[in-house]
């Protein structure tokens, strides 16, 4: 057994994101268990990103709890879920729920030496007030272990994480969830297994799969910047038919998205890559493609991380950004989702995901103009605007 005593450090998020589900059918399998297909509908009523949604179904008796992804201010996202192996259930509930605080502990990699330890601990409660658990543990052994469990202690309640076995030298991911988010900053953990001399691995029962089908932009925020125009309709100086319009495209920072990693051959662990995205319109609204090149310096608290260089090309446009995935993730990629109309752009590769990254972003794109934002942070967002120069 191994106990440690961890700091975790909440940064607050965003809570006035409003996730709703505005329509729900189910096909049932026609025999259980078997595959039960689920279509529903998610908007976000707000300003404010729903950050890392997920879906919460109510299956009679189950909850199964599904990852969407983000769902963008004033958005309409449609999505389907097939859940594998589907007991028998009458009726299904959904709740979308999304991130509230996040909290890290100390992450890094695990320790040289022979123990069975966690380590890329992550914790985040969403807005049910539900915490999830995810992180890796591993076997430092040279033999097998099983009946692996890790009790998360705090200050009023517990978690009993069951990771089951691992193999001499390897790694397992696992995930948890708590109905109610403890209170209080501070917690520990300890670790219990068994040792054996030969393993017989059940195999895992098959995940969920999601995806989005459809998705619908909401309207852009009202610009509370701007000053109402007092004058009369008669006085307003009328537009010359060759005059070239200055704000004919528009840029919009949408947000930061980590992709998680994976533990490689050599049993490291590859690290998390993060991507901006941002969204390019012309002076109608709809989405157009250039070329162009994009920097950022990246500072972690008041450290230097950095800057990277990237390069929009036309073939940017027929990467498939929702291909992106742990073994294929690379912060040199720059890929184009179809759904959200997106350009994602590929940062920095980590160990951990960096609540605290701050970012000064240019965006140069050819003979359209130039584009800054200085300290983006927490949501990595800003509103759609022209050009700076040209």
């Amino acid at each position: 057994m191994r106990t440690l005593a961890l700091l975790l450090l909440l940064l607050a998020q965003d809570k006035t994101a409003k996730l709703a589900v505005t329509s729900l059918s189910d096909t049932p399998p026609s025999s259980f268990p078997g595959d039960a297909l689920i279509a529903f509908t998610v908007t976000n009523a707000s300003t404010a990103p729903g950050r890392e949604a997920t879906a919460k179904l109510t299956l009679g008796t189950r909850i199964v709890r599904v990852r969407l992804g983000d769902v963008d201010p004033g958005a309409e996202d449609v999505f389907e879920v097939k859940i594998p192996n589907c007991p028998e259930y009458k009726g299904v509930k959904i709740e979308p729920i999304w991130l509230i605080e996040v909290g890290n502990v100390p992450l890094g990699d695990f320790k040289d030496e022979e123990s069975v330890d966690i380590a890329q601990v992550r914790l985040i409660r969403f807005s049910d007030d539900s915490l999830r658990i995810t992180g890796r543990a591993r076997n430092g052994f040279k033999t097998p272990v099983k009946g692996v469990k890790a009790k998360l202690r705090f200050s009023d309640s517990a978690a009993l994480v069951e990771i089951a076995a691992i193999p001499a030298g390897e790694t397992r991911d696992f995930e948890f969830w708590m109905e109610k988010c403890p209170e209080g900053f501070a917690y520990n953990y300890g670790v219990n297994y068994e040792s054996v001399t030969e393993l017989k691995e059940t195999p895992a029962s098959p995940a969920p799969e999601v995806r989005r089908t459809a998705h619908k932009d909401g309207p852009a925020p009202a610009d509370t910047t701007k000053k109402p125009d007092d004058k009369k309709p008669d006085e307003k100086k009328p537009e010359k038919k060759d005059e070239k319009k200055t704000d004919a495209v528009t840029v919009e920072v949408r947000g930061l998205t980590w992709v998680e990693g994976y533990t490689m051959i050599n049993k490291k662990y590859s690290g998390w890559v993060s991507f901006l995205r941002i969204a390019i319109r012309d002076s109608d609204g709809k989405p157009v493609q250039p070329t162009g090149k994009f920097t950022a310096s990246c500072f972690e608290a008041k450290e230097a991380r950095g800057t990277v260089t990237r390069f929009v090309k036309r073939e940017s446009y027929g990467s498939d950004a929702s291909k992106i995935e742990p073994k294929n993730a690379a912060p040199e990629i720059t890929a184009f989702d179809k759904t959200g109309n997106e350009v994602w752009i590929g940062i920095i590769r980590t160990d951990r995901t960096l609540d605290g990254l701050r970012l000064d972003v240019k965006l140069e794109l050819d003979k359209l103009g130039t584009w800054e934002w200085k300290g983006l942070e927490d949501k990595y967002a800003a509103k759609a605007k022209p050009a700076d120069k040209k």
